[in-house]
């Protein structure tokens, strides 16, 4: 699977999570936009690895601040 399959599924991920419309998202989306709270990115980053039967790193996970971040994350486990 390459970046921008993980990066589409994780838009689907982020969308339902935080009930945003996955075209208003892109790489660049910050979770703080979003107004993600620390639930939020629980939540999120477990619908990850669940999607792609991974697990992130916590160091990996502490990096996140981008949708674009977090696809880097996965492709790295994968």
């Amino acid at each position: 699977m390459d970046r921008d399959e993980v990066l589409e599924k994780i838009v689907a991920v982020v969308a339902e999570t935080m009930d945003v419309d996955p075209d208003t998202l892109d790489e660049d989306t910050t979770f703080e936009s979003l107004e993600a709270d620390s639930l939020d990115r629980i939540e999120m980053v477990t619908a990850m690895e669940d999607e792609f039967e991974v697990t992130v790193d916590d160091d990996d996970l502490e990096a996140i601040e981008t949708v674009g971040d977090a696809a880097d994350a996965i492709v790295r486990v994968l």
